[in-house]
Order: C-alpha cells, then sequence, then structure tokens
C-alpha cells in the first residue's frame, strides 16, 4: 500500500469509502509515532515535560499551554506522550482531555504548521463522541462560520456533527402551540 499517495489523494472524506478514511487515520498515526520516536531521541537528557508533584490535570494543562505556545515539533511530542500517558477508562480525566482538545484546536487555528496537532485535538473528538456532546454548540459554531479551511477537518466536523445528532438528538418540546 502505497500511504504517501493514500494521503495525498484529493478530495473530502466523505467521498472515500470507510476503510479509505481507515488507512488515512492509520497513516497519520503512524507519522505520529515516527516523528515523535526521532524526536523523542534529541531529548531524552531534557527534563519531563511537567514538573513533578502535579495532579494530572495540571501536567495536562501545563503542557497543552505548552503545546499552544511551543513550536510545532515539540507540540507534536508534547500531545503524543501526554496522550500516551491518558487514562482512557477514566471518565472525568477523558472529559478533561477531550476538554483541553477543543482549547488546542482554538488556540493554535492561525498557526499553519500546527495544522497537524489540530488534527489529531479534532480526531480525539471525533473519536470519543460521548465526551464531545458538550461542546456540540461550539461545533455548530464552528461549521456555520466555517472556520475550517482544511477539507479533511471540514468533513469530519460533518461527521462529528451528525453522529453527535444521531446519538443525542435535541430536546423536543412537548408543549405545541
Amino acid at each position: 500500500m502505497d500511504l504517501l499517495r493514500l494521503f495525498n489523494q484529493q478530495g473530502s472524506m466523505s467521498d472515500r469509502g470507510p476503510n479509505q478514511r481507515l488507512q488515512r487515520r492509520v497513516f497519520l498515526a503512524l507519522l505520529f509515532a515516527t516523528a515523535a520516536a526521532l524526536l523523542h531521541g534529541c531529548r531524552q537528557n531534557s527534563p519531563s515535560t511537567g514538573p513533578r508533584g502535579m495532579t494530572t490535570t495540571q501536567e495536562i494543562s501545563s503542557a497543552v499551554q505548552q503545546m499552544i505556545a511551543g513550536d510545532w515539533q515539540r507540540a507534536e511530542v508534547i500531545w503524543g506522550e501526554t496522550r500516551s500517558k491518558m487514562q482512557l477508562t477514566n471518565s472525568n480525566m477523558m472529559q478533561f482531555w477531550i476538554d483541553r482538545q477543543v482549547d488546542i484546536v482554538d488556540g493554535v487555528a492561525r498557526h499553519p504548521q500546527k495544522l497537524l496537532l489540530r488534527k489529531l485535538a479534532f480526531q480525539e473528538l471525533l473519536y470519543f463522541p460521548a465526551h464531545s456532546v458538550r461542546h456540540h454548540e461550539w461545533l455548530r459554531n464552528k461549521a456555520k462560520n466555517q472556520e475550517f479551511s482544511d477539507p479533511d477537518m471540514q468533513a469530519q466536523l460533518k461527521e462529528l456533527l451528525e453522529d453527535l445528532e444521531k446519538r443525542f438528538p435535541p430536546n423536543v418540546s412537548t408543549n405545541s402551540p
């Protein structure tokens, strides 16, 4: 399989079949993991991401601030390291993580070099819709204002909104005129 050719194909993700979307996501994950592994070797002697004595939520918040303010290479490494420490079974921690992904999506919006980081953060919302539902209105505003210029992110936004509306339909008023 020629992953680079798959990655460079034009068209939105909605034009692709489920296998191609999965292949694209796998490619992005492999690309990120490779970059993180290469960059990790360069910083083995540097201090850890967060100071000792911080709670997990404090460490995540600190890492998010570093991702937003730092250079794109370091930001991607920090995201990968932080994500690997996440406890997927802890619902409260997952909600906190998803909330921080929204911060990342907004915080790096004006940094073209951080597009991959923005995509990774947004995909977390896509992968965890039960925790993303609290950001439904934020997502609708993104769609309404057409804030995503990247075609993949536009397609993912549409997919996420459709999924949220299917899983969590808006409350229907029982008061009819």
